[in-house]
């Protein structure tokens, strides 16, 4: 029932800042990166901190298993395969192109910042998250 209620409230907000983006604001965002991840990353969290509870702080299932590592690995290789068709869809013309060049130097331009930057021994864990924050820059 939790998911039901927050899957509502999420449509109802979305629909609104929406609204007051591009209705009247007139606020141009090609890329969706401004409305739908944007919005998606602060109503998680707003989420995450609602139905956070303090007794499962040290649970045994807050580590990574193998198949969540796999998963998140085959999710990565699907990211950078669609995310510069996600980005560039209502691109015009040429721009269309500049958006998918951008995407990729930007998805690689964060994987080699990250690499660079987290120690070895961290790469398991940070490693995973660092890599995707390009697309959306």
């Amino acid at each position: 029932m939790q998911v039901v209620v927050m899957a509502i409230v999420e449509i109802v907000f979305y629909t609104a800042n929406e609204y007051i983006g591009i209705g009247l604001l007139r606020v141009a965002d090609v890329g969706g990166s401004m409305f739908i991840h944007t919005f998606g990353a602060y109503f998680g969290l707003a989420v995450a901190r609602v139905v956070y509870m303090r007794d499962t702080k040290d649970s045994a299932n807050e580590g990574s298993s193998y198949h969540g590592d796999l998963f998140a690995m085959i999710g990565t290789v699907f990211l950078w395969m669609y995310w510069p068709s996600f980005n560039s869809a209502l691109a015009p013309g040429d721009d269309q192109h500049r958006a998918v060049i951008n995407t990729y130097l930007s998805l690689a331009a964060s994987c080699l910042v990250t690499f660079a930057s987290v120690r070895p021994r961290q790469w398991q864990g940070q490693a995973r998250h660092g890599e995707w924050g390009g697309g959306g820059a």
